[in-house]
Formats: structure tokens, C-alpha cells, sequence
């Protein structure tokens, strides 16, 4: 009668031979089950093989997130840490692909399937950079976003004028709008990100020859991988360390997007970008809305073709809220990289974009104790501070962007958009505006028509104070 063998029986090397059959993870958790398996699990040239066969890399040339394999330590840890990257991009990605699938069906439907390796590699060659890992498992999962103003330029060879159209609200990274400022920023897939790389390159020398001023000489590693339609706003990934930086008004100086972090001995930036983008979208901190917001906030928005995903906060910190006498006023800022200036002179002029929303509440709601039904405003006063609550400028004047807003209680808001200045990367605003009390006036709501010069039903309401400060993660 033969006799039975067991895996136990096998030699080692024949067990080596069985496993790089396998994933590695599923290698590794055999090594897990007993000491002949791990000793079999734990030869070099086995890990090695794992990196090749699913990165498609040479173990020893992943200085990004691991020295050379010299070792069968060496080798595991670093297709530990590929291993890691490739499950937080998935799951990063899983947190956008939900929230895009419930609320804005656009975008969701505007991602592309994963680059393949060879797409990876062609653009490295075009481009001449070696795109980080994290990059890599970034885009293997989308390959950006196809939009339908993006496929009109790239089908157009007439030189004719490109139109947009509502494809150019459905950026995945979000956009604002303030007084005729627009931005809304989607995801390049490989194919543009090599077009207007290149475009970038050559307009950034022409910018040089025109001003006179030096571009930092290390911008061949930058590439574009995030822009606006117009691409008045911009983002690049840094090749050599996975950071992330946003393009200033000049386009010759950079803002970095993402805080600088090594101790992980992982070059991931970018992906760290975008899971807190991912993580701000599932807290609410950003939502769906208008992006060219005509001040009123009715049912009919909800099919206006500008909706997309708005960058003001719209829960706190990012958000504060004050009531006077039912009149509820909502305030938020954001940052504008594109229309901010910094030199390496250490000079700069910070463009802060804020929010103001304001409502009647009734008088059951919360935060109100009288029952007004009906407001208008008058006039603005806004107090500009800096970092440590001193106060370098006032703004007073009449309306805000020249409307002056008609409350009804309990019946939607009125919001608008404006922006400041400032030298330094901390400040504050706060104010406050003078409304009318209009009650039992039975006139149509207007926000054009200034109120009547009668003052003595006049009130003060307050402004909350809130941040403008330069964040430390810049979408």
C-alpha cells in the first residue's frame, strides 16, 4: 500500500515553488499557519517575484518605500508597504465611488476604468518621469474622468470655440464661484495629463521670458493631474516625493497642497490628498449645490445644471452661525490658491473666498424668540483681523454684491459669495449688517430694490467670526 504525502514531506524549495503560485498576501498568511510554511514563505528571491508579478517593479529599485531588498526581511516589508498603498487607494476610492453614486450621479458616471500598466509606462516615457507608487495604485483604480467638454476638445481640429457645457461642474475635486470667478476641478485621465503637461511646460517658459523671473528648475518633475476647464486652477503631483501643490496666480509659483509627512517612509502625498477630500465628502463637510449660486436658494436649484460639489464648508469648524432676532446668518471660507501670490522673496497676498447665507427662521425653530415675517437688508459693516484678533481693515456699505436681500420667515435663504486679502496665512472676519423689519408689507420679494429710507424699524444682526486662514491640505 503507497504511503500518503503530506505538505509537511515536501522539500522546502518545492514549497517555495508551490507558494509563487500564489498572491502574496495569500503567502503570507500560510506563512502564518506553521514554522515549515513560514521558513518555505520567507526566501528572497520569493518576495521579489510577488513585487514583479503585481507592481511590476524591481524590488531593489523601491527606494520610494523601502531600501534595496538586501534581505528577506527587506523584501517582505516593502511588498508590505505596496500591499498597504494598494488597499488604501481602494478604499479611498470606495468612500468617492459611494458618495458619487448617491449624490452626484455625473461624476460617478464620468470615472474611467483603471490604467493599465502599459498606459502607466507610455506616459512616464512621453513625460520623462517615474511616476511614485501611490500615484500608480491611484490611477490602476480610475483612470481619471471622461467629460463631455474634455472629449469636444479633443475632437476639435478646426480651432474653433469649444462651448462648455454642465460637464464642466462635474469635477471630482470640487469648485466655488465669487463674483465672475469659476472653478471646478476634475481629475485628468493619463491621456490629457501628457497633452497639458506638456502645454504647462511651454507656457510656463514663455511666462519666464516674459517676466524675468526663474522658474524653479526642479518643475520637469512636476505633472498636471487635476485642473479646472480653463485650467485657472491647477494641481501637480510632484514625481520624485508624491506631493501634491497647487498652481498661484502668477503659474510660476507653487503652493504645496498636502503637508510634507516621512515618518512613515512612505512617499504618499497624493493619496493621502485624497482620502481626506474622501473622508470630507462622507462627514458632509462638503456638499452638493449650485456652483453659480444667483443668491436664492429654491426647490428648482436642486435641477440647476451648475450643481456640483462645493468646497465651502458647510458643517463646523468650518461653519458658524449666529441668530439675531430670527434672522439667521451662516458664514464659511475657503481658500483660493489660484488667485494667491507667493515669491520666493517671502512677500505674498492670500486670496480667502467666503460664503454669507442668511434666513428667516420662524418662530418655533431653534435660536429665534420673536416672530418676524419679514426682513430686507440694508447696509454691511465687516471687520478684517489678523491672526491674533487684531484689526487691520473695515469694509462698511450699502447692500452686499449689490442686492439687498428680501427674507420671508420660514421661506429659503439668500447666500453670496465675496473674497479678501490679506499678507498673512491666519486671519478672521466678523461684522455685521443692518436689516429693516418689513413685516405685513405685501409688495413682491425683491433683492434688487433698495429699502425705504424709513430707519426706525431698524436692527443690527450679528455676523459670526470666522476663519480665513490658509489650511494646511488645499483642495
Amino acid at each position: 500500500m503507497a504511503s500518503s504525502v503530506s505538505f509537511n514531506d515536501l522539500d522546502p524549495s518545492c514549497l517555495k515553488q508551490i507558494f509563487s503560485f500564489l498572491r502574496g498576501d495569500d503567502c503570507a498568511r500560510l506563512a502564518c499557519t506553521a514554522p515549515l510554511w513560514r521558513d518555505a514563505a520567507g526566501a528572497s528571491d520569493l518576495w521579489e517575484g510577488f513585487i514583479q508579478q503585481e507592481y511590476h517593479q524591481e524590488a531593489g529599485k523601491l527606494a520610494e518605500v523601502s531600501d534595496a531588498c538586501s534581505s528577506t526581511e527587506t523584501c517582505r516589508e516593502t511588498y508590505q508597504k505596496l500591499h498597504l498603498l494598494r488597499w488604501r487607494a481602494r478604499k479611498m476610492w470606495k468612500k468617492l465611488e459611494g458618495w458619487c453614486t448617491e449624490n452626484a450621479t455625473q461624476i460617478s458616471e464620468s470615472l474611467q476604468a483603471g490604467a493599465t500598466e502599459a498606459q502607466i509606462q507610455e506616459v512616464e516615457r512621453e513625460l520623462d518621469v517615474t511616476f511614485p507608487e501611490a500615484f500608480k495604485q491611484i490611477y490602476r483604480v480610475h483612470n481619471g474622468q471622461l467629460l463631455n467638454y474634455d472629449q469636444c476638445l479633443d475632437d476639435d481640429n478646426n480651432g474653433s470655440v469649444v462651448r462648455p457645457d454642465g460637464s464642466i461642474f462635474a469635477g471630482l475635486f470640487g469648485g466655488y464661484s465669487f463674483y465672475n470667478h469659476f472653478v471646478c476641478t476634475r481629475m485628468l485621465p493619463l491621456k490629457r495629463m501628457v497633452k497639458w503637461t506638456k502645454w504647462m511646460r511651454e507656457s510656463d517658459r514663455m511666462r519666464e521670458r516674459g517676466s524675468g523671473e526663474k522658474r524653479d528648475p526642479d518643475e520637469h518633475h512636476y505633472v498636471l493631474f487635476a485642473a479646472s476647464y480653463v485650467f485657472n486652477k491647477a494641481f501637480f503631483l510632484d514625481t520624485r516625493d508624491a506631493s501634491v501643490h497647487a498652481w498661484t496666480v502668477d503659474r510660476i509659483h507653487f503652493m504645496r497642497a498636502i503637508p510634507e509627512q516621512r515618518a512613515s517612509g512612505v512617499l504618499d502625498g497624493i493619496l493621502r490628498w485624497m482620502e481626506v477630500y474622501a473622508d470630507r465628502l462622507q462627514d458632509g463637510t462638503y456638499q452638493m449645490t449650485a456652483l453659480l449660486d444667483d443668491g436664492e436658494d429654491t426647490t428648482a436649484q436642486q435641477m440647476d445644471p451648475s450643481r456640483g460639489i462645493c468646497l465651502f464648508p458647510v458643517t463646523e469648524p468650518g461653519l458658524a452661525t449666529a441668530v439675531t432676532r430670527g434672522v439667521q446668518v451662516r458664514t464659511s471660507s475657503l481658500f483660493a490658491p489660484e488667485l494667491s501670490m507667493v515669491s520666493t522673496t517671502g512677500n505674498a497676498t492670500f486670496t480667502l473666498a467666503y460664503s454669507v447665507e442668511f434666513s428667516l427662521l420662524q418662530q418655533d425653530q431653534e435660536g429665534t424668540d420673536e416672530a418676524l415675517d419679514r426682513v430686507k437688508l440694508r447696509s454691511r459693516h465687516w471687520s478684517v483681523l489678523d491672526g491674533s484678533g487684531k484689526e487691520f481693515s473695515t469694509v462698511n456699505g450699502a447692500a452686499v454684491v449689490g442686492k439687498y436681500p428680501d427674507l420671508v420667515s420660514g421661506e429659503g435663504v439668500f447666500r453670496y459669495q465675496s473674497c479678501s486679502r490679506q499678507a498673512n496665512k491666519r486671519g478672521y472676519m466678523e461684522g455685521s449688517f443692518i436689516f429693516t423689519d418689513i413685516s405685513g408689507c405685501d409688495s413682491p420679494i425683491s433683492h434688487s430694490q433698495e429699502p425705504g429710507g424709513n430707519t426706525e424699524n431698524d436692527f443690527t444682526v450679528v455676523c459670526p467670526r470666522f476663519h480665513t486662514n490658509v489650511p494646511d491640505v488645499i483642495f
